[in-house]
C-alpha cells in the first residue's frame, strides 16, 4: 500500500476495475498493488457498511446521549449570549458616548473616526456571534440526530441504495478507505461518525458530544450539512 488514491478503468466496455495511481505516477515502479474488479471492492464496502450498523436497540441512547447534551450546550450558550448581549449594549453606550464627546468638542475627527471604526469591528464581531449562537445549535442537533438514525439502519440502506446514493453515503461518512491486496484494510470516518461508531465510547461513556460540536465546521449546512439532507431524503 503506498498511500496513493485509486482510479476507476473500464476495459473492453464490459469490465470495471479500481487501480493504484502509483502504479501510473510513480516511474520507480514500487507500487505493487493488484487492480481490483470493481464490483469485488464495493461488495466490501456494503459488507462494512452491514459491519458497523448499529444495533437498533441503541437508537434510544444514541438520542438520549444527544438530547442530554443539547441541554447542556444550551447552558453553556445561554452563559455566553449573556455575555455577548451585555458586549452589545457596552459598545452601543461607547458610541453615544464618542458622540457626545465629539459634539462636546472633547475629541477631534481622526480620533473619532478611529474609535468609531474599533466600536463598529467589536459590535459586529458580537452580534455575528450572537447570531451563530441562535443558528448553529438548532441545524447541528439535526444533523447528529439524521446521522444517528442513518448509523442504525447504514447496513440496509447501503444495500438498497443504487450508485449515485451510495457515493453520497461514502462521501458523508467516511474521509478515506485504505485498500491494500484488494481489501479494504482500514477506514477513517468523517464527523459525526468518528463518534457514533466508536463502540467503546458508546459502551463506556466515553463520547464526547461536546468535544465534536467544537471542531465543527462553522457553517453546518456546507458539505457535511448538504450530504446529510441528502442521506434523510434516502432515507425517508
Amino acid at each position: 500500500m503506498c498511500g496513493r488514491c485509486l482510479s476507476i478503468q473500464h476495459s473492453k466496455g464490459r469490465y470495471t476495475y479500481f487501480f493504484c495511481l502509483g502504479q501510473k505516477n510513480d516511474p520507480q515502479g514500487t507500487c505493487r498493488e493488484r487492480y481490483v474488479a470493481a464490483d469485488d471492492l464495493e461488495a466490501q464496502v456494503e459488507q462494512l457498511y452491514a459491519s458497523i450498523q448499529l444495533p437498533a436497540s441503541w437508537a434510544e441512547r444514541l438520542h438520549e446521549e444527544l438530547d442530554a447534551e443539547v441541554i447542556e450546550r444550551q447552558r453553556a450558550d445561554a452563559a455566553q449570549r449573556e455575555l455577548l448581549t451585555r458586549r452589545v449594549a457596552k459598545a452601543e453606550t461607547a458610541r453615544r458616548k464618542l458622540l457626545d464627546a465629539y459634539y462636546g468638542g472633547a475629541i477631534d475627527v481622526p480620533t473619532l473616526k478611529a474609535e468609531q471604526a474599533r466600536i463598529a469591528a467589536d459590535l459586529t464581531a458580537a452580534q455575528d456571534r450572537l447570531a451563530d449562537l441562535d443558528a448553529n445549535l438548532t441545524e447541528w442537533q439535526e444533523i447528529l440526530e439524521l446521522a444517528a438514525a442513518f448509523a442504525t439502519r447504514c447496513g440496509d440502506a447501503y444495500r438498497k441504495a443504487g450508485d449515485r446514493t451510495r457515493r453520497l453515503f461514502n462521501a458523508a461518512v467516511f474521509t478515506r478507505l485504505d485498500v491494500e491486496d484488494g481489501r479494504i484494510c482500514h477506514e477513517e470516518y468523517r464527523p459525526p461518525f468518528d463518534d457514533i461508531f466508536d463502540v467503546p465510547g458508546f459502551e463506556y461513556g466515553t463520547r464526547n458530544w461536546m468535544e465534536w460540536s467544537e471542531r465543527r465546521e462553522s457553517n453546518p449546512r456546507s458539505q457535511l450539512g448538504k450530504l446529510m439532507y441528502c442521506l434523510c431524503t434516502t432515507l425517508a
